[in-house]
């Protein structure tokens, strides 16, 4: 927290809100793409898991 207070300590509370919510908006994005990424991989074997039991039993 010291860091950051050092290093914005010149900036104005405008630059810096506008800096902060770029970088919350950037940091949910990236959050959220990496939460969503494994579904389709769920999804793929469930599929995979159908279609094989299927044929198992033609």
């Amino acid at each position: 927290m010291l860091i950051i207070a050092w290093t914005f300590r010149r900036a104005t509370p405008k630059g810096v809100d506008n800096l902060f919510r770029r970088g919350q908006l950037l940091s949910a994005a990236l959050y959220s793409l990496g939460h969503g990424g494994n579904d389709a991989q769920k999804t793929a074997g469930i599929i995979f898991g159908i279609l094989a039991s299927a044929s198992m039993r033609l």
